[in-house]
């Protein structure tokens, strides 16, 4: 199954940035940034793209950008969403 979605957590010293979120899928649950892939996009792009739509954080000047793993959810129907880590210090 190819990859959909991404989810990214940055740091900032010992602070991790999350969203509560007022849409589903995820309604009124804290979570980390991300989204769908959108065509032909590298999920480093997609990351990267997703961060500065939602919380206007440039990835760019980031500390560092590192794969984190794959995250899986069984709904149902099984999600599987690349996880990234950010820090920035």
């Amino acid at each position: 199954m190819p990859l959909q979605y991404t989810i990214c957590f940055c740091r900032y010293d010992e602070l991790v940035l999350v969203l509560y979120r007022s849409r589903p899928p995820n309604r009124f649950h804290w979570n980390g940034l991300g989204g769908k892939l959108q065509k032909d996009e590298t999920p480093q792009a997609c990351v990267m793209r997703e961060v500065l739509e939602e919380a206007n954080i440039d990835l760019h000047v980031a500390h560092s950008l590192r794969f984190a793993g794959i995250v899986t959810w069984d709904l149902g129907l099984v999600l599987q969403v690349l996880a990234a880590a950010c820090t920035h210090s």
